[in-house]
């Protein structure tokens, strides 16, 4: 930030007549690191016509990446939403994660998760076996298709929400899988 600022208003205490901007003290303010809001001191600077001039460099740290990929890994690792915060505080002064936000990045960082699981091809891949089964999950059943590599891996291919375990939702899994490239001519279990 002092390196933006110093482009914009020149080097301290050196006279300039082509000045367009001048340092205007600091305020507080915060960068996102690792997921958490870290406090600041970040400086300002007005235009010689008294405007207020926004700092890339701020508006970069400030914003940061969205918490989303953070917060949906750290509650993949079986965190719950509330001990989220203390469990985050690797520096003491962080602040501004709160239950309800940590929910609300968890659940669009799971629906992108979903969205690439269920889009991402398949054509590249090899599986020595399919297995297609259906689980019970919050009163629906769940049907998922999991490849098993010849390493021995398994990958989650797709799934299906249905009210039981079907041919009619079996077919639209099976479907789906053919149309992202799963070879359905190659032998395998």
């Amino acid at each position: 930030m002092m390196e933006e600022v110093r482009a914009l208003v020149g080097e301290r205490s050196r006279p300039q007549p082509e000045r367009k901007a001048n340092r205007w003290g600091s305020e507080s303010g915060y960068c996102i690191v690792m997921g958490q809001k870290v406090p600041i001191e970040r400086p300002r600077v007005r235009t010689t016509e008294d405007k207020e001039v926004r700092l890339g460099s701020y508006e970069m740290f400030h914003h940061g990446e969205p918490l989303t990929e953070t917060v949906w890994e750290k509650l993949m690792l079986g965190l719950s939403t509330r001990k989220y915060g203390q469990a985050v505080r690797e520096f003491t002064e962080a602040y501004g994660l709160e239950k309800s936000a940590v929910s609300e990045r968890f659940i669009e960082a799971s629906r992108n998760k979903l969205k690439e699981l269920m889009e991402r091809r398949i054509d590249k891949m090899h599986f020595c076996a399919l297995l297609i089964d259906a689980t019970p999950f919050e009163g629906q059943q769940m049907v998922a298709a999991l490849g098993i590599g010849q390493d021995g891996r398994k990958m989650i291919l797709g799934i299906r929400q249905g009210a039981t375990e079907n041919a009619t939702v079996v077919g639209e899994l099976l479907g789906d899988l053919m149309e992202r490239g799963l070879d359905f001519t190659t032998p395998r279990l």
